[in-house]
């Protein structure tokens, strides 16, 4: 090694070194290739190679439809199971897990308004919410449609049909106990509804009388205001049906 040419190397207090260790210097190189190696792993386990991200539990999928069974399970996505507990009796429109709060929540229809929305711990077993909920039925129109949520307020938004505007928009701060909003519902269902980070606000879609009213905003989730986009808008009657939010680079 070129050290070992050098006899002593002294400090600048004139202290000399000792003399260089082969093994020494074997030793720091096999230290830095094991923690090269763990690092690479962990990389790799983390999916930024493009690889398959590792998983420490098993994965869970969840399907919402309409028939015998409304909400269905799989581990691996080709064999499907039952969900249990409460499920809807009509329609599941909607489900998505929530990995920061650690729960599932559903949407859809039944003859029982508490189970308009349904959450779930594990995705298997699904419950009523304590309140809340919207119209009973199990008719296309009925019940609850989409929900979004805010991880900077912890507030979640459902979105569903109702006699009462205010509840055709719902918000909650646990998404077990619902509460319908302050003002701006729709006159007679919300469609779909989504939150958007960077703009931190959220925006509705629904069936509306006022065609100005068929496209709703709100920084809270609780308030909320018509849209204002002067002659373009959706028909009043007709409904919006869908909305989303997407970036463009500059």
């Amino acid at each position: 090694m070129i050290l070992q040419f050098f006899p002593l190397i002294k400090m600048p207090d004139g202290v000399p070194l000792k003399r260089f260790s082969p093994n020494r210097n074997t030793a720091v190189i096999g230290m830095i290739f094991l923690i090269v190696i763990i690092v690479l792993i962990v990389l790799a386990a983390t999916g930024v190679f493009g690889g398959k991200p590792s998983r420490s539990t098993e994965a869970i999928f969840v399907a919402g439809g309409k028939g015998n069974d409304t909400l269905l399970w799989s581990n691996d996505g080709e064999t499907w199971n039952r969900g249990g507990g409460t499920v809807f009796s009509g329609e599941g429109r909607f489900v998505k897990y929530y990995r920061s709060e650690e729960i599932w929540l559903a949407a859809g229809s039944d003859d029982s308004s508490d189970t308009t929305i349904l959450w779930s711990s594990d995705g298997k077993t699904w419950n009523t919410v304590d309140s809340g909920g919207f119209s009973t039925g199990t008719g296309a129109n009925d019940g609850g449609f989409a929900i979004a949520y805010d991880k900077f307020s912890g507030n979640w938004v459902a979105v569903g049909e109702s006699d009462d505007p205010n509840n055709t928009l719902q918000w909650s701060g646990d998404g077990k106990n619902w509460r319908e909003s302050s003002s701006g519902g729709f006159t007679a269902r919300g469609i779909n509804v989504i939150f958007d980070e960077v703009e931190q606000l959220f925006v509705a879609v629904g069936i509306d009388d006022d065609n100005n009213a068929t496209i709703k905003r709100s920084t809270d989730g609780k308030t909320w205001f018509n849209s204002s986009s002067g002659s373009v808008t959706f028909g009043a009657g007709p409904d919006g049906g869908g909305v989303s939010v997407g970036t463009k680079n500059q």
